[in-house]
């Protein structure tokens, strides 16, 4: 499982996880495009997992989180979370 936390949301659009199974970005693929959790009205952020059921038991996988921003071609990329460890 993939967890985040947000501080804050303003103008974010959602999210867009990746994996690998090596730190190598360039041969990250795509997971998931991710919505917009609900946040508190005053600008506050929100929780965050995702459960990645296509997985090797035992395999180790990187992640990145790629925040994507509401009316813009702009994103930015987090990452990688790792080594994750698939359970057996």
């Amino acid at each position: 499982m993939v967890e985040w936390q947000t501080a804050q949301q303003t103008d974010t659009d959602g999210f867009n996880l990746y994996r690998s199974r090596n730190k190598n970005e360039k041969r990250m693929e795509f997971l998931a495009s991710i919505p917009l959790a609900p946040i508190d009205p005053l600008g506050g952020g929100a929780a965050y997992e995702y459960t990645d059921e296509d997985v090797r038991p035992g395999k180790k996988y990187y992640y990145w989180l790629e925040a994507v921003y509401i009316g813009e071609s702009n994103t930015e990329l987090f990452g990688p979370i790792g080594p994750v460890r698939a359970p057996k």
